[in-house]
């Protein structure tokens, strides 16, 4: 099948339901960090901006305060990123998204760096709708991992994707429209990922694509040599 071509490997759900119980979560490396006491011990984490955002283990009574308290150190990191430092470029590729019945071209603005991964699609008012942005991740992401839309303008789908670019979850996202970041939600993944593609929300549904298909970027093939 055409789903198939250059796509090794096979689909897997999840439960959401099944994550949740787990209580155990981290937070992806990559700008800033977070220490507190709990139990008796020190218990550190990083946080990453913009980009995933996971949790590390709490009491369920502590959690809302926790996810309240990263958010707002991730708001905070970058404000300032923004403020101090150019913003970075991305270089684009031709993706293509293999279905059983159809290859759809899109251009991708490729992510691969911190801050590339921090600012994302942030401030931006339209998204031509052939294009797109790819994350990508030199580890497999925990499927805890999350994504999340403050200071997000357009309404976005994202699609996680496997090693192989085949498509394991797709989430739709809502742009935050609060100042204070942490009301804005968080979209986890609920599957491992090593590259996620954010486009315009209803891209994928227009276009008949789906979980179980592939997305083909030079980029990513390069990455998983």
């Amino acid at each position: 099948m055409a789903a198939n071509r250059g796509c090794k490997g096979t689909s897997r759900k999840s439960s959401a339901l099944t994550i949740l119980k787990r209580k155990t979560a981290w937070i992806n490396p990559l700008h800033s960090s977070a220490t507190w006491r709990s139990g008796g011990r020190i218990r550190t984490c990083n946080l990453r901006v913009m980009g995933p955002v996971t949790y590390s283990y709490m009491a369920p009574a502590l959690q809302l305060l926790l996810t309240a308290f990263v958010l707002f150190l991730i708001a905070q990191s970058a404000l300032a990123s923004a403020a101090n430092s150019v913003a970075p470029s991305f270089r684009t590729e031709q993706a293509r998204i293999v279905t059983s019945t159809r290859t759809t071209g899109l251009r991708v603005e490729i992510a691969t760096t911190a801050n590339q991964h921090a600012l994302g699609l942030m401030g931006r008012a339209h998204l031509p709708s052939n294009l797109g942005m790819l994350f990508l991740f030199t580890e497999p992401q925990p499927a805890t991992s999350a994504f999340w839309m403050f200071h997000t303008l357009i309404p976005l789908d994202v699609a996680f994707l496997n090693a192989k670019g085949r498509i394991m979850a797709i989430q739709t996202m809502t742009p935050c429209k609060s100042p204070d970041a942490r009301r804005c939600p968080i979209y986890p993944a609920f599957v491992r990922y090593s590259a996620a593609l954010e486009v315009n929300q209803g891209y994928f549904e227009r276009h008949g694509i789906s979980v179980g298909d592939c997305v083909l970027v030079p980029a990513m093939l390069e990455q998983i040599k």
